[in-house]
This record gives structure tokens, sequence and C-alpha cells, in this order.
């Protein structure tokens, strides 16, 4: 695997990682970290996966789609996972729909404020059931204080009517807040189970 970074020292990797509840030590023979803000092209693991965080485009913005093609060029069996920047409630990234020709997935991020964050997917070149498409289809989150992404929501295609049928239903249950506080399967309540913690258990032991 290799990490390309664009805006974060050494110093602030670890204390993510960190943050974590991972020790970074233990990432260094799997992943390369290598600082980088432009041509990240040249240093795609053809046959590994890269994450390009983030691919940077202040000026020219046509050039998106360039680049990303470029990235795309140098994989053979690989991934790319690429991160780009876009305005809350955009449909495009910097650079608009060229950014989407050559993504086989492409999911936007944005905030579902007070109520955590949505993705939807924007694209997806093959998706699972040929029968229907799941492009448009988008799932709320929530982000714990250990970053962990946890669902409160199934997959399901939303409407400006229904997104505010189901935000005030968030008020009214509380079941983000609830999810992100306790670490709860938003369909059962019940609590999620983690190896790392039962390890971290059985090692104070």
């Amino acid at each position: 695997m290799v990490y390309l970074n664009s805006e974060m020292s050494a110093g602030e990797l670890v204390t993510r990682i960190r943050g974590f509840g991972d020790d970074p030590s233990t990432w260094g023979p799997h992943v390369k970290f290598i600082e980088r803000a432009h041509s990240f092209d040249k240093l795609v693991a053809p046959d590994g996966v890269t994450f390009i965080d983030f691919l940077e485009v202040n000026e020219d913005f046509f050039q998106a789609g360039k680049f990303i093609a470029d990235i795309h060029r140098r994989l053979k069996g690989g991934v790319a996972v690429v991160a780009m920047q876009k305005k809350q409630g955009h449909a495009f990234a910097k650079g608009g729909e060229m950014t989407l020709e050559k993504p086989r997935l492409a999911i936007n991020l944005d905030r579902n404020e007070p109520h955590g964050f949505t993705c939807k997917i924007t694209k997806c070149k093959e998706p699972v059931d040929f029968m229907r498409s799941i492009q448009g289809m988008e799932r709320d989150f929530v982000i714990t204080g250990r970053s962990e992404i946890l669902p409160v929501s199934d997959w399901r295609f939303v409407n400006d009517q229904q997104r505010k049928a189901v935000n005030a239903e968030y008020g009214r249950t509380g079941l983000p807040d609830r999810v992100k506080r306790d670490r709860i399967d938003y369909r059962t309540g019940e609590p999620i189970y983690t190896p790392s913690n039962e390890f971290a258990e059985e090692g104070a032991l």
C-alpha cells in the first residue's frame, strides 16, 4: 500500500494513527508513506493499493480529469483511491464532470448537520445487480472520536422531501447521537463487536 499525502506532516500523521487506537510502528511494514502534492501518477503502485490524499486542483480545474486519467493509466491489477475536495451539496468535485470519466466508483461525502454525514454513490460502473441501478443511493453515518465510521441507515434513495422526514426522525429519536456515543448497531440497538476490544481485554488479563 502506498499513501500519498499532500497536507499532513509526519507528526500529524502519527497523531492521527494513534487517534485510531493503533500503534504507528505496526503500519510501517505495510504502508509506504510519501509526501506528495503533484504528479501523483508517477508514484502509483500498479498492482497495489494507492491512496491519494488529496488530489489538489487550485487552478485550471479542467486538468483534474487529466490527472485522474494519468493515475488510471498507471494501474494494472491495482486500485487507486483518490480524495478530492468539493463544495457542500455540489454533485461534482473541483474539475466538474470530467472527474467522473475514469473512476469505476465515485462517492460524494457531505455533512448532514446536526445528524452526522451522508455518502452518496454518484457513479458505479459495475453494479452488483444489473436489474437495478445503485447509482444515486445514499447512506447516513457518524464518525466517533476514534475515527470509526458507523452507519445509521441502510443504502437507499432519498429525495429532498424524504431527507427532511429522515432528519426529523433523527431529531426525535436521537439515533445518530446514540450510535456515535454508545457504538451501537443502528438496526438492533446492540453494542457493535470489535475484535480489537476483545484482544485489548485479553492482553490486560
